[in-house]
Formats: C-alpha cells, sequence, structure tokens
C-alpha cells in the first residue's frame, strides 16, 4: 500500500472513533437526562430496608430465597454434619 493510503485509513479510522464517542457520550446525556425527567414526575422509592414500604416490596423475594437456602442445606446436610 501507498504511504497517501495508510495516511487516509489513519484519518478515517480516527474520524470513526471520535463519531463512536461522540454518539456514546450523547446515549450517556440522553439516558440521565430521562432518568431526571422521570425523577421529577415520581416520588422516590424508600431505600431504607427499616422502612416497612421496602420491606412489603422486597418480602417475597426474601422468602424464595430464604427457602431455597433452607432446601439446598436440607439436601446438603449429610455434608455439612460428617
Amino acid at each position: 500500500m501507498s504511504p497517501e493510503s495508510y495516511i487516509l485509513l489513519m484519518i478515517s479510522g480516527w474520524l470513526l472513533v471520535s463519531a463512536a464517542m461522540l454518539w456514546g457520550m450523547l446515549r450517556l446525556l440522553n439516558r440521565y437526562q430521562l432518568e431526571a425527567q422521570l425523577a421529577e414526575e415520581f416520588p422516590p422509592l424508600p431505600a431504607a430496608p427499616r422502612d416497612p414500604a421496602w420491606r412489603r416490596q422486597h418480602a417475597p423475594r426474601r422468602a424464595k430465597l430464604r427457602a431455597r437456602a433452607q432446601r439446598t442445606c436440607q439436601q446438603h446436610a449429610h455434608m455439612l454434619t460428617s
């Protein structure tokens, strides 16, 4: 390949990388702007495990995890006792 084609290839690669970075930054900006708009429209969810609303929301998942852990413990009890 000639030196001119190497230079053209380098420039086009640089433009492609810069366009990809610009596209990614614009997507991030759009995402955070949308999250900010949604945060204004909806009240924040309870974030503390001590909050009763948080406990009600996460109770079914925690019960499933607890039941699965108990089943696993019962299945492998012979390994734990020896």
